[in-house]
């Protein structure tokens, strides 16, 4: 009984290394199998890797599937996932019967001193129980103590990556204080390497400390900025923790009127943190899976002209009698060789794709970072490639095991018979080739032109040559509002100095970095209905912060240095607040508050200013601008308009900044222009995508088809040589190959079309300013791809006009 699997096993390796012989012997046909497969299994599995790592694999937390999270819906306002007020995230906690724990956590910008340099860190403060919610401890170290916290300690924990970088990996950090720009903390513990923080600072940057507070129930019931997580009970499904906290909200709205038209909403963490990109990336597992069929039709084409080819070698052997399972051993064992080389390459190409996607969409897709070549994406390169090699090859194997001798030997007509099955088999993968690709090449085209209609769009200011950086003061040490006020004039004024500067501003925005944060306001003399009050995003600007962008005054005046604390308090608008609020009217000289009409801060409009947009792909909303000086804040953006190149612009702000303060740190630079290139990143990263798919599909048909027709031509040479024997003329022999050359071009054409229509929603919505039914893009990918077509037809077409009849007789 050992023998014969010892037997079977030694019969396989054997055939296997007959396979690779065989191989060696075509190096050509090698070649093109072993690429065509490659660019399928690996484009196909470093996609897939994607996909797994952000939307299949499970959270890194115990038991992610009870984990939720709870935003503060604004219904009036539409806006279905709103932070949360420190007052109504008491009353859940305190309230609600569905949620076994719940924790809050607020962003936060620290800056870090002891260690290094001052750097300014991505950071979280977080209430006691957040990471018990989590259910995750710390890798060194305690996690926060609720009694401690409660009597005023703020402890901190650290990021592996920190801990790492700024301490040595020191296990000693444990109970020991760092020093921050505004305070000494203690390190409570060190998180594990694989710990990811489960907040909105999860895009893009990941957060490196955590910082404890007890959030105060006594607060602005409207003042939304806390991140609310919570573990269901056992017995609690998701749809029964949204009836209930439906309920609840109803209830504090009855307690609370400013509560009203506001009602929680329960989202599973899972689709909270992917809910943006999971169509981004099943359209991409789409279009990588349209490359894999074309790869798959490329390939069958290929091992069909390889059995033709071997036809008459198979009807031999199966008259000197060899078994039919025999040649069909045999025959799948070249396509296992292709599938082992083949799977070998797709790995090196798996690989890259990982490295490169992981590089490109870290910033934008959640958990990419996390993207590695592990053992999983192994085994699915290897089970792609042997599972698309024996599909591809089992059709031709079994014919193999089928043949008759006879058929194969004395029949004048064998070659036009074995040309007109192999044309039955061509038509069917070409036009597959070719639907496909034209639905490739279409949908990266439609991308292409909408990604050139958002870089065509206005932003309504000027991006060139501004440098931008974030500076943070500490509220503690800046808590006087004046203090920070003169802090940051007295940094544009320093600035504004520096040569090859033309000019300095500062404001609490930047445009392409999302909206400001919202304020509900009050215009004099109007009432809103009961739960409808609007928040506008609010900005806090120095006077010279639009000529600095370029920005147009559209009515009144811009902000002035005399606009101080002690002024009139005063305010800009822009052109679409204008247009909402004030449509037909002057809005100059209108007053608005941005408190409790109960004790308003009366603000007058004094200017009107173009729209600036906070998104390219997105039309521009109500912004309201205060002057610093009327409205501090210790968060601000340092803007710098230079001429030319400046590199050295950020090394000099840094070093003003510590001649003004030796503990205070520049968070991040940047250019308007590079961030105005980040804020496409997502358009960018799917333009790139698709058209390298499109591009390589258009490679992969060209090839396909130039293979094809090359194969049906020399089987059909006995054909061609009679038929220009008997006076056809060489054109016409060159029309006909050329015209069924393009019979399942036609087809692929008609089948793509379709593919296209249904697929039209789902490409809308990845569009800007273009249409899927787009006519031209439709007919520039048609002709683009016939022409291809054509020109891979044409030399198999020209050698088919060129038959010698004489010689081909003669030899035959």
């Amino acid at each position: 009984m050992l023998l014969r699997p010892m037997q079977l096993a030694s019969q396989i390796f054997g055939d296997l290394r007959n396979g690779l012989r065989l191989l060696a012997r075509r190096p050509v046909f090698a070649a093109a199998a072993v690429l065509t497969l490659a660019i399928g299994a690996g484009a196909s599995s470093a996609v897939f890797s994607a996909v797994r790592t952000v939307l299949l694999a499970p959270l890194p937390f115990r038991d992610p599937g009870r984990l939720v999270t709870v935003w503060d819906q604004n219904l009036a306002a539409r806006i279905a996932r709103s932070p949360v007020s420190d007052a109504n995230y008491a009353d859940w906690k305190r309230l609600n019967r569905c949620f076994s724990a719940m924790a809050a956590h607020d962003t936060w910008a620290p800056t870090l001193v002891s260690g290094g340099d001052p750097e300014t860190l991505t950071g979280a403060v977080v209430d006691s129980d957040f990471f018990a919610v989590l259910g995750v401890q710390p890798l060194i170290g305690h996690g926060f103590d609720r009694r401690e916290i409660a009597s005023g300690a703020r402890p901190v924990i650290l990021s592996y990556g920190l801990w790492q970088r700024r301490f040595g990996g020191d296990p000693r950090i444990i109970g020991r204080s760092i020093q921050f720009s505004d305070r000494v903390a203690a390190v409570a513990g060190v998180m594990p390497p694989d710990f990811m923080h489960p907040g909105p600072d999860i895009r893009g940057v990941a957060v490196e400390i955590w910082n404890a507070k007890r959030f105060q129930a006594e607060s602005d019931r409207r003042n939304d900025h806390l991140y609310v997580i919570a573990r269901l009970k056992p017995e609690i499904v998701p749809e029964q923790a949204q009836m209930e906290m439906t309920l609840l909200s109803e209830r504090l709205a009855q307690q609370h009127p400013e509560n009203a038209g506001y009602q929680a909403r329960v989202v599973s963490l899972q689709t909270d943190l992917t809910g943006d990109v999971k169509r981004l990336l099943w359209v991409s597992f789409a279009a990588v899976m349209c490359l894999t069929l074309i790869a798959c039709a490329n390939l069958a084409t290929l091992l069909l002209s390889r059995a033709a080819e071997r036809e008459r070698e198979f009807a031999i052997r199966r008259a000197m009698g060899a078994p039919g399972w025999q040649l069909v051993s045999q025959s799948l064992a070249e396509c296992g060789g292709i599938a082992l080389i083949g799977g070998s390459l797709a790995l090196v190409l798996a690989s890259a794709g990982i490295r490169t996607l992981g590089a490109a969409a870290a910033g934008y897709i959640p958990r990419m970072r996390y993207l590695r070549l592990d053992s999983m994406v192994v085994v699915v390169v290897f089970s792609v490639s042997l599972l698309c090699s024996l599909l591809c090859g089992i059709a031709p194997a079994m014919r193999a095991a089928r043949l008759n001798p006879s058929d194969s030997f004395g029949d004048s007509s064998r070659g036009s018979s074995q040309g007109r099955r192999h044309k039955r088999r061509s038509i069917v993968f070409l036009t597959a080739d070719v639907a496909f690709t034209f639905m490739l090449v279409v949908s990266g085209a439609l991308l292409i032109e909408s990604f050139q209609a958002l870089l065509r769009v206005d932003p309504g200011f000027d991006a060139s040559h501004v440098w931008t950086a974030e500076v943070a003061l500490p509220w503690n040490r800046y808590a006087n509002d004046e203090r920070a006020a003169n802090f940051h004039r007295a940094l544009v004024e320093r600035v504004s100095q520096l040569p090859a500067v033309q000019a300095a501003a500062a404001s609490s925005w930047l445009p392409f970095r999302g909206e400001a944060e919202g304020l509900p306001f009050y215009i004099a003399d109007r009432q809103w209905g009961i739960g409808v009050t609007p928040k506008i995003p609010t900005n806090v600007v120095t006077a010279g912060v639009f000529p600095l962008l370029k920005a147009p005054l559209e009515a009144g005046r811009m902000l002035a240095g005399s606009d101080a604390a002690e002024a009139p308090a005063v305010v800009l608008i822009n052109e679409a607040m204008a247009r909402r609020y004030w449509p037909g009217s002057n809005p100059l000289g209108q007053r608005i508050s941005l408190t409790d009409p109960s004790h308003p801060d009366w603000r007058t409009i004094v200017g009107v200013v173009g729209d600036v947009r906070s998104s390219l792909g997105v039309p521009p909303g109500p912004q309201i601008y205060l002057p610093l000086a009327q409205y501090p804040s210790g968060f601000m953006y340092l803007l710098i308009r230079t001429q030319g190149e400046t590199p050295w612009i950020t090394e000099a702000v840094r070093r003003i900044m510590r001649q003004m303060d030796s503990a205070q740190a520049i968070a991040w630079a940047a250019s308007l222009d590079d961030l105005r290139a980040s804020s496409l990143a997502r358009e960018r990263f799917l333009v790139w995508l698709v058209g390298l798919f499109g591009a390589v599909a258009m490679v992969l048909t060209i090839v396909g088809v130039y293979g094809a027709m090359s194969y049906a031509v020399h089987l059909r040479h006995r054909e061609v040589a009679i038929r220009i024997a008997l006076g056809a003329h060489p054109a016409e022999v060159y029309r006909r190959v050329l015209r069924d050359g393009l019979n399942p071009v036609w087809m692929g054409l008609a089948f793509g079309l379709a593919g296209i229509w249904a697929i039209h929603r789902i490409l809308a919505s990845f569009l800007f300013r273009v249409g899927p039914g787009d006519s031209l893009t439709i007919l520039a990918a048609t002709g683009t791809l016939i022409a291809a077509a054509i020109a891979a037809i044409a030399p198999s077409a020209r050698t088919a006009s060129r038959t010698d009849p004489s010689e081909i007789l003669r030899i035959d």
